[in-house]
């Protein structure tokens, strides 16, 4: 009797965990991808550390071309036409780029399996808004958020 009792009431917190709420991602996947999205086009990303200080800027080119990744579905090339500070370490890798819908993933090192380095955001028709992180088969804590808009070249 208590094993029945015990199992009714796990199944019943585990009921009341379960959320069908869609997180982020899946809500900006769904949508369409705007206008203001194009390859060939420059994109000047901000990224800001947790207390809002500016980490790193890049000015990002996208590529149509198919990227060599350690991940499933069709990554394609991102082309850091300048970065400053300049990235560095042991885990300095090829980045590549997903889109789906108004969901824009950009892995800065998206060549290294398991060591990769993820800005995540939704794409709107004036730019990018979303958080970075590491990684890795362990997961990874986000590190502070994002912020890019496309630039005119010429």
């Amino acid at each position: 009797m208590k094993r029945i009792v015990f199992l009714s009431f796990t199944f019943i917190l585990a009921l009341g965990c379960y959320s069908t709420r869609l997180n982020p991602y899946q809500v900006w996947s769904s949508l369409e991808t705007p206008a203001a999205f194009s390859e060939s086009e420059l994109w000047v990303f901000v990224v800001l550390d947790k207390n809002g200080a500016i980490k790193q800027r890049l000015t990002l080119k996208f590529a149509d071309a198919v990227a060599e990744t350690c991940a499933s579905d069709e990554w394609k090339k991102v082309e850091i036409v300048d970065e400053h500070p300049q990235r560095s370490g042991s885990f300095l890798g090829e980045p590549a780029y997903y889109l789906n819908g108004a969901a824009l993933i950009v892995d800065l090192s998206a060549n290294l399996c398991d060591a990769g380095y993820e800005l995540k955001g939704q794409l709107t028709e004036v730019g990018i808004h979303g958080e970075h992180y590491p990684v890795s088969m362990f997961g990874g804590e986000i590190q502070g958020s994002f912020y890019g808009v496309p630039v005119n070249d010429n």
